[in-house]
């Protein structure tokens, strides 16, 4: 039986990295870190803003998390009150609504067509927004349908924010190093700087590929969005979920570098990316641009019935759970790398 559903990597984790984590576990640097991340661990990822974005952060706008789930799971607890909204394109993850009804806020579900690419479209972001709304959430590369933003996309969501300053700006960019067919990363505050002080970019460890294959190791982080009184926005503030990262991620990570998030696309099988293995019995797949996600419309097998008897009803019975609404009811995600 081989599985299609789990969104983790095919590969191990570089040798480099496992080397080097040995060596600090070897040197007792398994200790607990500073809250917000060690300097020597900040340093690195400022350095890495600056490397492939062109972003330069302060030390104080750097928050290192116990993974990247807990970095924006913090951020929803700590600003998001009963009935605030959260607008979410969808397709989407969909912890990002169940982490917006934990805090009892309101996740405000903006579709993103097929036929334009799964990316979404400024108009209808803006037509999302009320003076009830506290974040937008931007994911590219997508998970689950591999869409990418480019930067001419987020220039023109750029100026839809302007108009709503009240509205916070949460960019995911897990994959960030996991693009192809020709596109390249973007994220907010690259292309529209004027709101770097509203933004919060969420990224992985270990140039964010090998995330999954060093889950113990590497840790989320969070930059930016911070508040006129000099206070993280974000992260930051729920320090009180304590945060294993130490000593083993930063050294890992920092023996990495560039070259680690090289050899992980080089080590991405472009076999996820074929659409045309999707197409047959109803089934239609847009090709996509990024992460390891392909994510087949299945509508045209909804009604029929399989040889074995069972019918074929909604896309839970390709791939349970749908999250009220976050992942497509006419679509089901698959793994393109297990």
């Amino acid at each position: 039986m081989i599985t299609l559903t789990t969104g983790e990597p095919n590969f191990d984790s570089p040798p480099h990295a496992i080397e080097a984590a040995h060596r600090a576990a070897l040197a007792g640097d398994t200790k607990y870190p500073p809250q917000d991340g060690t300097r020597a661990f900040k340093e690195a990822i400022r350095e890495k803003f600056k490397r492939d974005s062109g972003i330069d952060y302060a030390m104080d706008e750097i928050c290192v998390g116990n993974g990247g789930k807990q970095c924006l799971f913090n951020a929803i607890m700590v600003t998001v009150d009963p009935g605030d909204e959260v607008v979410i394109p969808v397709p989407s993850w969909i912890a990002y609504a169940q982490m917006t009804q934990l805090c009892e806020g309101v996740p405000v579900l903006v579709n993103c067509p097929q036929n334009n690419g799964f990316r979404p479209r400024p108009e209808d972001i803006d037509a999302a927004i009320t003076p009830k709304t506290k974040w937008l959430i931007l994911n590219s590369p997508n998970n689950p349908t591999g869409a990418v933003m480019t930067a001419d996309d987020l220039k023109a969501i750029a100026e839809v924010m302007r108009k709503h300053p009240h509205v916070w700006i949460l960019c995911d960019d897990m994959y960030e190093h996991l693009i192809f067919g020709g596109y390249d990363h973007a994220t907010m505050v690259q292309v529209a700087p004027d709101l770097k002080d509203r933004t919060l970019n969420r990224v992985g460890g270990l140039e964010d590929l090998c995330h999954d294959r060093l889950a113990d190791w590497f840790r989320g982080r969070t930059e930016g969005a911070g508040s006129g009184d000099g206070q993280h926005a974000g992260p930051g503030d729920g320090r009180y979920l304590h945060r294993r990262h130490g000593g083993l991620g930063r050294r890992a990570e920092r023996a990495t570098g560039r070259r680690a998030g090289a050899e992980c696309r080089l080590q991405a099988p472009p076999r996820h990316r074929r659409s045309d293995a999707e197409r047959g019995a109803g089934i239609s797949c847009h090709s996509p641009e990024g992460a390891f996600y392909v994510f087949p419309n299945v509508a045209g097998c909804l009604g029929r019935t399989t040889a074995g008897g069972r019918k074929l009803a909604t896309d839970e019975d390709f791939v349970p759970g749908t999250a009220g609404g976050a992942i497509r009811g006419d679509c089901a995600r698959r793994g393109g790398t297990t």
